[in-house]
């Protein structure tokens, strides 16, 4: 919370804040609403508990860089497309561009710590 504070100032953490809270809690909740089995129901629990771990590893990130939010970000670029339309062909053809990149898959999961540049989590 003091992190949130920090980032997002004292009127984002005041209004904001519960209301984000209370969609987690919600969201966490729905594996017992919907029917789902002890582990279907323990799972999405999880997920949603990692997803505010790593929600507040970012604030806790950007509070020790602030320098982060001044970095310039290009707007992103999103293929989509009906299946067999060539979409899954052309996001492999611009993600061999050296001066695009893509999310990876351990990046949309564990976006912090970063990788170090030469590191294998880098390439």
């Amino acid at each position: 919370r003091h992190d949130v504070r920090a980032v997002e100032g004292e009127e984002f953490a005041r209004t904001a804040e519960p209301e984000v809270e209370r969609a987690f809690t919600a969201l966490a909740g729905e594996g017992n609403r919907n029917g789902y089995n002890f582990a279907g129901a323990f799972y999405l629990q999880a997920m949603w508990e990692h997803a505010a771990g790593v929600r507040e590893q970012v604030y806790a990130h950007i509070a020790r860089n602030p320098s982060v939010v001044s970095q310039p970000v290009l707007p992103p670029v999103f293929v989509v497309g009906l299946p067999r339309t060539g979409s899954s062909h052309l996001h492999a053809l611009l993600a061999t561009d050296p001066a695009a990149a893509t999310l990876k898959m351990w990046e949309m999961i564990e976006p912090l710590p970063l990788a170090a540049p030469t590191s294998w989590r880098a390439r």
